[in-house]
């Protein structure tokens, strides 16, 4: 599994093809960053520089160990979906809702539960040993 740190003013990340790229260390490229093929592993939301973070065909897996909720930082699915690969962990995403023409497919072991009104265009497929949990809390209420 490619391992990469990257950094630099302006520059973007963009992942193509199959397979997964770990992300380590506090990336500085402030241009975002696009998935459309493939994963990214990564441990922490510093991990993708600055910028939004774009899935159109690829997706996102969480490190073991790993619950950070990057939903403040996910663009609109593209048309291709996006992946969320929860890798073993009980993931929530609350701050962002998850939007786009796109669907969504959570995979691997653990739970993903999205917290927030999510609008996007086409289902949401649980693939892995447990599945995604849609949830809506009360504002200013968090578990």
């Amino acid at each position: 599994m490619p391992t990469a740190e990257y950094g630099g003013s302006g520059g973007s990340l963009i992942k193509q093809g199959s397979g997964t790229l770990t992300l380590t260390g506090a990336n500085t490229y402030t241009g975002g960053t696009t998935v459309t093929g493939g994963l990214i592993n990564f441990a922490a939301a510093n991990n993708f520089g600055t910028g939004a973070i774009t899935l159109n065909g690829g997706g996102l897996q969480w490190a073991t160990g790993n619950t950070t909720d990057i939903s403040a930082r996910l663009a609109a699915l593209g048309a291709g979906g996006g992946t969320f690969d929860t890798n073993g962990n009980n993931v929530t995403l609350r701050h962002g809702a998850i939007s786009g023409s796109g669907g969504s497919t959570k995979t691997g072991a653990g739970t993903l539960t999205l917290a927030a009104a999510n609008t996007y265009a086409r289902r949401h497929d649980g693939v892995g040993r447990h599945a995604c949990r849609a949830r809506r809390e009360p504002a200013g209420q968090h578990h």
